[in-house]
């Protein structure tokens, strides 16, 4: 079936109805790729369609307009002012689903949106013979769903946990003081932040083992990264 033909996202869309079996969405101020101007439109879809069961207008057409103004030259002045005074101003169309583009009325002005709607919709009910009143389909609120970004919050503690083990109980190694006085005496783990500046008489002392306790710590971190992705990915 023709239909009209509009650029691709222009025209606002004023509402979207529930007509029977049928939606029916109204928009206005559509772009036509024609010297056709379509003040309004109501696209009828039946359900599951791909394409318009019928389409309501009110247009009206630029290029019949001109034309007219172009005949209305070749007359006197009284009668040129009296046609182009009486000139239609827009038209009631239909594009029927049998392919037929047809006027159905028109006005020596442009309807408004209640005035549109009325003869739309009435015109609706008797090409499909429907007889429910049209009721406005109001837009619902998006429902609140979780970000696929989030993540659950335990990888992050159980990560932090860890850390602050590594980080109180470092790895220590023992070894023997040989004819060396003002050795530092250590602990095992965080005890020995007490020992610092402290003096040993002993020949075995325990210190800590720097490059195993930044090794933990990197293993433990990139651990829990690698938990953190796998479960936000879920």
């Amino acid at each position: 079936m023709p239909l009209p033909q509009m650029k691709r996202g222009s025209g606002t869309v004023l509402g979207t109805y529930r007509i029977g079996p049928y939606t029916a969405m109204l928009i206005r101020d559509a772009e036509s790729a024609y010297p056709i101007k379509y003040f309004y439109l109501l696209s009828v879809m039946g359900q599951g369609g791909i394409s318009p069961a019928i389409v309501v207008t009110l247009e009206h057409n630029e290029m019949q307009a001109e034309l007219l103004q172009t005949a209305a030259q070749n007359m006197d002045e009284e009668t040129r002012k009296a046609l182009l005074a009486n000139a239609p101003k827009s038209f009631l169309c239909l594009f029927d689903n049998n392919g037929g583009h047809h006027i159905l009325e028109q006005f020596p002005h442009v309807l408004s949106e209640q005035q549109f709607q009325e003869r739309a919709f009435a015109v609706v009910g008797r090409e499909l013979r429907v007889t429910d009143t049209p009721s406005r389909i109001e837009p619902q609120a998006p429902s609140p769903t979780v970000s696929s970004e989030a993540s659950p919050k335990w990888p992050i503690v159980v990560t932090l946990v860890a850390l602050a083990l590594v980080v109180l109980l470092p790895p220590y190694t023992d070894h023997f003081v040989t004819a060396r006085a003002n050795e530092i005496s250590g602990h095992g783990g965080w005890k020995f932040l007490f020992d610092i500046g402290k003096y040993n008489t002993q020949y075995q002392t325990e210190s800590i083992s720097i490059g195993l306790w930044l090794l933990e710590v990197l293993v433990v971190a990139g651990a829990g990264g690698v938990l953190w992705w796998f479960t936000r990915k879920r």
